[in-house]
């Protein structure tokens, strides 16, 4: 395909008339009929591109919650995310493996309050996961800040 003589391009403009690609053809239907190391080419330009921006930010809380977005949001407009990282990663490391950990907000019944709540599906029995709880809490009480003592809410269940 020849562009229009009567047309002045940019020299990126031009590249792709060369390549038979005008304003109207759908771009992805084109990338296809381009060489392979082409192809690898414009992947590695948009891999040095993004590299410059950074990666995409970490929702660590992906994994624990079902409203990742709105719980970090929460977490960080309270100054909280460090102190629920922390929380996080002592009831991993204090419950059995296969015990689930999920965080959640909830309002408080009594006032305009929001809780942030880390509940804990502890893989064990009532008895031994009352335990594990027990001692979870004494320690999360001796290492946690009070500000995230105060706006954290610690549940269980044992299954």
């Amino acid at each position: 395909m020849a562009r229009p003589a009567d047309r002045e391009v940019d020299a990126d403009e031009d590249d792709l008339w060369d390549l038979g690609v005008n304003a109207n053809d759908d771009i992805s239907l084109v990338l296809l009929d381009l060489p392979g190391d082409f192809v690898a080419s414009i992947q590695s330009l948009a891999d040095r591109v993004n590299s410059l921006w950074g990666p995409e930010p970490d929702n660590w809380l992906a994994r624990f919650s079902g409203d990742p977005i709105g719980v970090l949001s929460h977490l960080s407009q309270h100054g909280l995310e460090d102190g629920a990282r922390e929380t996080i990663q002592m009831a991993e490391d204090c419950f059995p493996a296969g015990s689930r950990v999920n965080v959640s907000l909830k309002d408080d019944p009594e006032s305009d309050d929001v809780w942030v709540v880390v509940h804990t599906d502890i893989n064990a029995d009532w008895e031994k996961a009352y335990g594990l709880f027990d001692s979870f809490v004494d320690k999360w009480i001796n290492s946690a800040s009070t500000t995230t003592q105060k706006c954290l809410r610690l549940t269980y269940h044992a299954r």
